[in-house]
């Protein structure tokens, strides 16, 4: 079929693709249910465990191991003394509907494939989707990089943008709002930094364990990919930069880039390369 008989073969491509795509994520999502994860909210689990037990007895990927600050446990502590599966539906809750959200600039018609490819995502319960909110409102918000920091640690890429950009102000903000956070969490449980603190300096394994090379390596790629996207103004080589930088890559660390619809519907307002003097934090 040709466009002179109706049909616009290319036009149907860009939104087939999409279907595929989210068709054999959907299937993985679901394998990964019936494989070694076995349980919905597998990432969510251990947010759920770290309170109760040792909160850094295990490995980074080993089943379980909690791997963030204690400062994201203690936001989530109230809530890990919900039953199991109240917490799970919590958090599997709101990757579905914070990727909705992040997706709605799209057309009905790329958003529902785009939504269903970040099942892995949504039915593990992991926070990409939160990073990528991060990445939107973090603009106007900067202090939101907090969450960002004192999580996954690498993918916080927005101060280094406020940085290459000289936007002072928000990178103030960000800064002053991830020390205030830390410090306070820091007075709460000061043992539980120790532990942390150990626990990153005796996990930073740097081998080739997998098709993508270690953090180390590709740190170097994301900065040259944020500082491009900084000098010329693409707000949207921000969360593509985070999903290099990842401290793990995989499908679901893919989620960070749902924040490109809205950073294009939105984006920064400053064209040209930034000048000496401080420039406006982007407006929405």
């Amino acid at each position: 079929m040709s466009r002179e008989q109706g049909i616009d073969i290319r036009a149907r491509l860009r939104t087939d693709i999409w279907w595929v795509l989210a068709f054999a994520l959907v299937l993985y999502g679901v394998s990964e249910l019936r494989g070694d994860k076995g349980r919905l909210g597998w990432d969510a689990h251990a947010y759920y465990m770290a309170w109760h037990g040792p909160m850094y007895s295990h490995r980074p990927g080993q089943m379980d191991a909690y791997n963030y600050s204690p400062a994201f446990a203690q936001v989530l502590w109230p809530f890990a003394h919900l039953p199991w599966p109240a917490f799970c539906a919590l958090l599997v809750g709101a990757a579905a509907l914070g990727v909705a959200w992040l997706v709605r600039p799209l057309p009905a018609r790329v958003a529902i494939p785009v939504w269903l490819s970040c099942t892995p995502e949504i039915l593990s319960g992991n926070i990409y989707w939160l990073l990528a909110i991060v990445a939107v409102l973090g603009f106007r918000y900067p202090g939101l990089w907090a969450i960002s920091a004192l999580t996954k640690i690498t993918p916080t890429l927005g101060p280094i943008w406020f940085l290459l950009r000289r936007e002072w102000r928000p990178l103030l903000w960000s800064a002053a709002t991830t020390l205030a956070v830390a410090g306070i969490s820091y007075l709460i449980a000061p043992h539980l930094w120790h532990d942390w603190f150990q626990f990153l300096a005796h996990n930073n394994n740097r081998r080739w364990g997998g098709i993508m090379p270690p953090v180390i390596y590709r740190i170097p790629v994301g900065l040259a990919l944020l500082a491009w996207g900084a000098r010329t103004n693409r707000a949207w080589t921000l969360p593509a930069a985070m999903c290099v930088v990842t401290p793990v890559f995989g499908i679901a660390s893919l989620t960070m880039l749902t924040a490109i619809p809205r950073l294009r519907t939105n984006p920064a307002t400053n064209p040209a390369p930034p000048s000496p003097r401080a420039t406006p934090a982007p407006r929405y």
